[in-house]
């Protein structure tokens, strides 16, 4: 046997498949991944195959594999379970199954899954049968159809209508109905026909099944298999391909239009008993496709029926699973070898059956004589139109109390520049007077001058918003963010006069604050609209969460009894919930700045419509210095970041004014750096002790920002960041655009070892990460325009959004973006580096998009993919049918480069750089194509000898230069090829630096290159790619889900997604922290 070769095939798919787990959304956690690799099924291949006539073992099932002998096309050896021939869709009446009318005695209850109620019946001459009543009785006689027709020797079950069930006395009938209403997890007027007599013993059921009451077959068609009856057997291991395709759910909105799809080259197929089939390989799941798609169109249509749904229910499902089928043989690689005709069936997803059914949604929740709910129905849209008017009731609320704080800062202000100005202005009239009373026979003469003072004040701001993704590390779709802070300033304020036609000023100041923040998930609008409004003190809200744990100060945690302390804290973790987060602020800022505002009316000599449009220029700087507490509960437990941190920055704007702010551009600098005390407290402990350190920690942190018992309590990672960054930003009416490049260094330390004596020194485990990071953002933000005209109509209303001062359109109410986003980051830790991992992601977020722009981005996304292959399939657009409108969503592209790809390109771009420039153009004109280029080029050519005068045939003439191997060929670079040439000249040899080289790459190459070619010139093997669309999917039974795409190219096992992934999978700290997100100007 060849043993190591199996045992080490049998370690890569584990690490493959532990990987892959990120890809699959949370509600599907019962998936099997099946390797599409042929060398994969050297694992465990099956030891039940006949060929030739021969049984074969598992040493010459991997010569035929090593040979190259299509192992899926070998049949098991007949069995009892499985013949090569099909057998009809029902045995019935082989069984002798009574009619309906008979009246059946009870027996016995029989042991049964999940989700399923079984008993022991005796018909007519105490002939026994098992009862079945489940939910998923009409799916379970379609799969004994279908498995029928494989070849699977199952009996088949009969469905009732109605069956009259007979008990000894009152009482056993109702424990019999008690423990249907359990084991079903149903109310028990669902299965029962009438009323019940208070006096007859029986009951008479509806949507009942019965089956022998001799077991010869176990009754696969019910979906169960134990991972332990499969022992190396195709004929069962291939099961789980029929379950799936006729995994039909109680709600038939809920049934798929495809039944898996393919993830980093393997095959994900969900099913509530996938942990089953692990051993299944795709040769085995291959071969039972193949003989499902030999089954034809009325093969489909028997099956369906054998179903016994209604028949509008009837009509829906025959469309799915035709689409199923379809999809299992595009995914199981069988559309070259089977006739054209069996390729792909037709189906409808418009598919309609008024009224019941409609564009391919049941719209009929129930039918007489059957226990099942048809559907469920949709959620609730978090954006209907009341809900809209609930958000716009909490803007004015909002936009009262900001209103209110403005007056109250305005009262609070001691001096401002303004203040200054109007002094300035009566010194300059009292002069003016003085001078005409005292010299009126003398010109004035006054030397041009600085003037200016000191200004200060207090302010305090207090607001509350509604926004959408991602929000101080707080991730959901809808949140509720109030924010208090309190500040003192004191600066100084200065002009010259006499400058001509511009008004020169500068200022200085310095400024104090604490700032708090409470971010709080919530479901709806509702529920945003109609949180207490005492909640937005904040430092008030955490006291309140604080006597949840203490009640009483005069009790204080330590003298509390452990079952109260318990209760404490169940009281405490029921009212936060998971992502809320508090954050309390100290900064001390220092900034200057220098400006010129120029009037238009000195500019231009005219001021249209007389509103004295201005235009501004100058430079800022800005440092500042804090402090910062966060509390945040995770989907992990209780986490607390101390941080400290410093930021200093250096900008350049020019603003244009006309009423309104018009256009506001800057391009900056910035540094920041931190230092961070994560502390991961979990959930609640289950020892006394421990609860009781935890509740006195969280009492003093909450109550009085008190850290010391926390940190004397549990240990701590330590983080430190340091993030230099470039940006350019602007803003031109409701369009915003912004570009940010960055690289972030952070090194880890894990707590100290608590053991006695320690078994490791914290300091000797540290991680060293390096990321360089370019980002492109478009959008717009319609909110905050109608904010800044109302603002100019009336100044002070105080109408504005969370984001609105953000850079990300999307974050603010109603506002769109697109971005796109290149990592590239490696672990520098000495002794443990490893190669980069690039990331290049486009997203589209915003509040709403209709089907026609989803498709249109689908359209864009797959139109990048067509060089690679025309028919290639990533999303599956059926899925989305029913869809009315997409909410508050985040549709996402990644693609995922291994260095071993990178690699390929450096290696070609750098070897040919060394021959010559020329050598490096001409293998860059190869990778562009030679017509595109020439088209491209015989353009730029004709551009550039476009004046008057010029030889109309010298384009012609340069052009075959350059492509013959002359010419002066810089005049025709593509702006990648460009930069390519460029960035070719120098490949650092300073590991940071070789990841920043590496990112500048990619970001010219994609921004640029054709996908395909960037794919085919990185290689099959070294990439990943896949789509996710997250948000509220109107119109859709399954709206609140998010759904992911197949995948194209496959995750690398040795490097995953990254050291930072794999730094946050194993720590379990937020990506916030772990990003350093609040330093980043990229948002």
């Amino acid at each position: 046997m060849k043993l190591s070769r199996i045992q080490h095939q049998i370690k890569n798919s584990a690490m493959s498949a532990l990987l892959l787990l990120w890809l699959i959304p949370a509600a599907e956690a019962s998936t099997l991944l099946i390797p599409k690799s042929q060398q994969e099924n050297l694992q465990a291949p099956a030891i039940d195959l006949v060929y030739k006539g021969q049984p074969l073992d598992r040493d010459q099932v991997v010569d035929l594999i090593d040979s190259g002998q299509d192992i899926s096309r070998i049949d098991p050896a007949p069995s009892d379970v499985w013949t090569p021939a099909a057998l009809p869709a029902s045995d019935g009446s082989s069984q002798n199954y009574p009619p309906e009318e008979v009246v059946f005695d009870f027996d016995s209850d029989i042991t049964a899954s999940r989700g399923m109620f079984r008993a022991r019946l005796l018909g007519p001459g105490a002939v026994p049968f098992r009862l079945v009543l489940s939910l998923d009785s009409h799916a379970a006689l379609m799969r004994s159809a279908l498995l029928r027709r494989l070849g699977y020797t199952v009996d088949a079950p009969k469905a009732y209508r109605s069956l009259t069930v007979r008990f000894r006395d009152i009482a056993t009938r109702e424990r019999f109905l008690d423990q249907l209403s359990d084991r079903t997890l149903t109310a028990r007027s669902r299965w029962i026909e009438g009323s019940l007599s208070p006096s007859d013993p029986q009951v008479t059921l509806r949507d009942a099944v019965l089956e022998p009451g001799r077991i010869q077959i176990p009754p696969y068609h019910w979906g169960v298999v134990s991972g332990a009856h499969l022992k190396g057997r195709r004929v069962l291991r291939a099961l789980i391909v029929p379950f799936v395709l006729l995994d039909v759910p109680e709600s038939i909105n809920l049934y798929a239009w495809e039944p898996g799809k393919e993830l980093s080259k393997h095959v994900s197929l969900t099913h509530p008993y996938a942990d089953s089939f692990s051993e299944t390989t795709f040769d085995d799941a291959r071969w039972i496709v193949r003989k499902i798609a030999e089954l034809k169109p009325e093969d489909l249509k028997t099956i369906v029926a054998a179903g016994r749904y209604p028949a509008p229910v009837t009509t829906l499902i025959l469309e799915k699973l035709t689409a199923r089928r379809n999809n299992l043989v595009r995914l199981f690689e069988l559309r070259g070898e089977i006739p054209k005709a069996m390729r792909e069936f037709a189906y409808r997803t418009d598919i309609h059956f008024p009224p019941d059914v409609l564009k391919g949604k049941l719209v009929r929740e129930t039918y007489e004589g059957y226990a099942l709910r048809f559907t469920y129905g949709d959620p609730e849209s978090p954006l209907r139109k009341d809900e809209l008017g609930r958000y716009l009731r909490l803007e004015l609320i909002s936009g009262a109390i900001r209103a209110l704080t403005q007056k109250v800062n305005e009262a609070l202000e001691a001096r401002g520049p303004a203040d200054i100005a109007k002094k300035h202005s009566e010194d300059l009239q009292k002069e003016f007077l003085d001078h005409i009373q005292n010299k009126p026979n003398q010109p004035l003469s006054k030397p041009v001058g600085f003037w200016g003072g000191m200004t200060g004040g207090l302010r305090v701001n207090a607001s509350r918003n509604v926004v959408t993704g991602t929000y101080y590390g707080s991730d959901s779709k809808l949140q509720l963010v109030d924010n208090i802070s309190a500040q003192a300033t004191v600066g100084y304020f200065m002009s010259k006069d006499g400058v001509p036609k511009a008004v020169v000023g500068g200022s200085g100041n310095l400024v104090i604050q604490r700032n708090y923040i409470h971010v709080r998930p919530v479901p709806n609008l509702k529920t945003a609209l109609t949180t207490n409004w005492s909640w937005l003190w904040v430092p008030g809200f955490m006291k309140k969460l604080g006597k949840m744990i203490e009640p009483d100060a005069a009790k204080p945690v330590s003298s509390l009894e452990p079952d109260q302390i318990s209760n404490n804290l169940d009281a405490f973790l029921e009212e936060l919930k998971e992502g809320e987060l508090f954050t309390i602020t100290d900064s001390v800022g220092l900034g200057a700045s220098v400006s010129a505002t120029i009037p238009l009316l000195a500019l231009l000599g005219v001021d249209p419509l007389g509103v004295g449009g201005t235009f501004t220029i100058g430079p800022s700087a800005q440092g500042t210095i804090l402090r910062r507490t966060t509390f945040v509960r995770t989907a992990d437990g209780l986490q607390v970041y101390l941080q400290h941190a410093h930021t200093e920055s250096l900008s350049a704007n020019f603003d244009f004014s006309f009423w309104m702010n018009v256009l506001k551009t800057s391009i900056g600098a910035q540094r920041g750096a931190s230092s961070t005390r994560a502390y991961l407290l979990g959930t609640k402990p289950k020892g006394a002790d421990e609860q009781r350190r935890m509740a006195i920690a969280l009492s003093a942190l909450l109550k009085a920002n008190n850290s010391e018992i926390l940190e004397d309590t549990y240990g701590k990672y330590v983080l430190k960041h340091e993030m230099p960054s470039k940006s350019r930003k602007a803003k031109f009416l409701r369009w915003q655009w912004s570009g940010v490049e960055e690289s972030h260094r952070v090194e880890i330390q894990p707590p100290e070892d608590t053991q006695v004596p320690p078994r490791y020194q914290a300091r000797d485990h540290k991680r060293k990460l390096f990321s360089h990071r370019i980002l492109r953002r478009s959008g717009t933000n319609d909110y905050n325009f109608l904010a800044q005209v109302l603002e100019g109509f009336f100044p002070g209303h105080g109408l504005e959004s969370a984001g609105a001062a953000g850079d990300n359109p999307s974050s603010s109410f109603l506002g769109k973006s697109r971005w796109t986003n290149i990592t590239t980051e490696a672990e520098t830790t000495a002794g443990r580096e490893t190669d980069p991992v690039s990331l290049i992601e486009y997203h589209w977020q915003g509040w709403l998009l209709s089907k026609a722009k989803l498709f249109s981005i689908f359209d864009r996304i797959e139109a990048r993919l067509a060089s690679l292959d025309p028919e290639l399939r990533v999303i599956d657009r059926d899925a989305f049918q029913d869809l009315k409108q997409l909410q508050m969503y985040d549709i996402q592209s990644t693609l995922l480069i291994y260095e071993k790809g990178v690699r390929r390109i450096r290696d070609d771009i750098l070897g040919a750089r060394k021959k010559s420039d020329r050598a490096l153009f001409a293998r860059l004109v190869e990778i562009e194509g030679r017509e595109s280029f020439r088209r491209y080029c015989l353009s730029e050519l004709q551009r550039t000898h476009s004046g008057e005068g010029s030889d109309p045939y010298a384009p012609e003439r340069e052009l075959e230069e350059i492509m013959n191997g002359g010419g002066w060929f810089y005049a025709c670079l593509k702006p990648w090829m460009s930069r390519a040439m460029s960035l070719a000249r120098k490949f650092p040899s300073d590991r940071e630096d070789q990841v920043k080289w590496t990112a500048k790459l990619l970001h010219a190459l994609e921004k640029d290159l054709d996908f395909g070619k960037l794919i085919e010139w990185i290689g099959k093997d070294h990439f990943f790619f896949q789509v996710r669309v997250s948000g509220f999917r109107k119109g859709q039974e399954n709206g609140d889900s998010e759904y992911v795409s197949g995948s194209i190219g496959m995750v690398d096992p040795a490097q995953g997604v990254g050291p930072f992934k794999e730094i946050a999978d194993q720590t379990h700290l937020t990506t916030h922290e772990l990003y350093a997100r609040y330093l980043s100007e990229a948002q």
